[in-house]
């Protein structure tokens, strides 16, 4: 890696500065932190510190890479490289790829994370336990049924719509640990494809 001995002391002081990427636009399932407020939480304080950085594109025998560097005003440099995983095989899968790999080259390689969004709510105790409505204990019948139509749907959109069907009319089917992960499994199988 070389000497980064005041790369190393500046990234530190800047880090002290950075503030989470804030999570700024919302997919399927959840809110994520956008390329931009990535850059927004920690181009400020690198230019104080006198860091700037670039992402390169690059293939290599094992594909396609974003490299991440952090380069110091002494010549110093940091970097990282994530390697693409392109679901889709043209010029947007190319570049969703690139952008979620320039995005997390760079929080990874600054040490920034998306924020807390539900911080607020996280804070705010729960209500007394005898109010709390209990779910009633899901039938094995009623697990498999929506695994089934979880693993039967073939685009992100009709997850999405087969999950909100459960959580409004099975909330405590929706609730079960197998269910949640068949969801989780089948959004990152279609992802991916």
């Amino acid at each position: 890696m070389g000497d980064i001995g005041q790369i190393g002391k500046a990234l530190a002081e800047a880090q002290a500065g950075m503030k989470g990427a804030t999570k700024d636009a919302k997919g399927n399932f959840s809110t994520y932190a956008t390329l931009a407020s990535a850059i927004d939480a920690c181009r400020g304080e690198l230019a104080k510190a006198k860091i700037s950085f670039v992402q390169p594109m690059g293939r290599d025998e094992h594909g396609p890479y974003c490299d991440t560097l952090l380069i110091h005003e002494s010549g110093e440099s940091l970097s990282s490289r994530v390697y693409l995983v392109v679901a889709k095989n043209d010029m947007q899968g190319m570049g969703s790829a690139i952008t979620y790999a320039r995005r997390y080259g760079l929080m990874g390689l600054v040490g920034i994370a998306p924020e807390d969004d539900d911080g607020e709510a996280a804070a705010k105790a729960p209500p007394p336990k005898e109010k709390q409505p209990k779910l009633k204990q899901a039938t094995d019948a009623e697990i498999d049924e929506a695994i089934a139509q979880i693993k039967g749907c073939r685009e992100l959109g009709a997850l999405g719509n087969v999950w909100s069907a459960l959580n409004a009319n099975s909330k405590h089917v929706a609730a079960h640990a197998d269910v949640i992960w068949a969801k989780d499994t089948r959004k990152a199988e279609l992802e991916a494809a």
